[in-house]
């Protein structure tokens, strides 16, 4: 049996699974997680992720979060760096293949069935239609597959924000403050909650007592249950997620312009299946279709939110099945 570890490897956290690459298709059946800031680099969390598999591997396909230039990554909101043959070296591995982690959700795409996908806004799917993917994490990546199949990895979410309202205008002005440059990732990520949140405090809205001793790093999935319960009445937990979604959006509607995916657009990340029940269907396609001259282009263009948990792990297998078994 030749196996693959398939691992989608976040700021936050580590999935990963070990599968069969002679098989064409399959899902992962055991997935295992770790916490990316258990590690002091790539090499040493690969060798965790090995030392919990039930048998060893030959080769890894690696889903990173950051850039990967000539098989080299610098990781975005991790001080790693890693290069994919010095991996394989230090593991003794026969290969590793190194993929942007939001290419490998790409290439997961074309695996979906239905029920792996729901509709946030309706719209035609065109066959052969270039297709847009975005997935805030605890970053905000965008990748496409243009027709054909080809999948383009980008750094989307590092474009300059911009203000749409009076009260955008308010945030970016607070968020220069202390950045020369704002991108959609600071407002519309895991990340992006805190700096929410911080400016938020400021514009008069109820803060919690508790508040100060929140945990910086817990506060997505806090703010989130607050938002969600029945029981809180909490307008800061709210309004936090309300700009969150405004500014997705925005992004996305702006990569439209630029793409075109007549396709889809499928949103994904570690962020949104825990964040569905907060997401405006009708206030997103408002602020989506908002493009002046422009609304006839992007109002037909359909957009999905993704339901597959391990959808990165699948990509990350098909490039791997593709680079090791195509070198034999």
């Amino acid at each position: 049996m030749t196996t693959i570890l398939v691992a989608d490897i976040g700021g936050t956290k580590i999935d990963f699974a070990m599968l069969d690459a002679r098989r064409p298709f399959q899902e992962p059946l055991h997935v295992e997680q770790l916490a990316s800031n258990r590690f002091a680099s790539l090499a040493e969390a690969l060798a965790a992720c090995r030392a919990r598999l039930p048998a060893t591997v030959e080769y890894a396909s690696l889903a990173v979060a950051g850039p990967v230039v000539d098989q080299q990554v610098s990781f975005t909101n991790l001080p790693w760096q890693a290069e994919a043959a010095d991996l394989a070296r230090q593991a003794g591995l026969a290969g590793v293949v190194l993929v942007n982690d939001l290419a490998a959700l790409a290439e997961g795409v074309d695996l979906l069935g239905e029920d792996d996908l729901a509709s946030l806004k309706p719209g035609t799917v065109q066959a052969g239609g270039n297709r847009l993917v975005v997935a805030p994490g605890t970053g905000l990546g965008a990748a496409l597959v243009l027709a054909g199949g080809k999948v383009q990895a980008t750094e989307a979410g590092h474009l300059s924000f911009a203000p749409r309202s009076a009260a955008e205008t308010e945030l970016l002005t607070f968020m220069h403050r202390e950045h020369d440059h704002v991108s959609f990732e600071m407002l519309c990520s895991g990340m992006g909650i805190g700096n929410l949140f911080d400016y938020l405090q400021g514009t008069g809205l109820p803060v919690p007592l508790e508040a100060a001793q929140w945990p910086r790093e817990e506060l997505a999935p806090l703010l989130a249950r607050r938002a969600r319960a029945a029981t809180i009445h909490c307008p800061l937990s709210s309004c936090t997620y309300e700009i969150f979604f405004d500014i997705l959006a925005e992004f996305c509607a702006n990569l439209t312009l630029v793409s075109l995916p007549a396709g889809g657009i499928y949103l994904g990340g570690g962020m949104l299946p825990h964040l569905h029940r907060l997401l405006d269907a009708r206030r997103f396609r408002r602020r989506f279709e908002a493009r002046g001259k422009m609304q006839a282009v992007v109002k037909p263009i359909p957009v999905f939110l993704i339901n597959h948990p391990h959808l990165p792990l699948l990509g990350a297998y098909q490039v791997g099945r593709r680079t090791f078994l195509d070198e034999r």
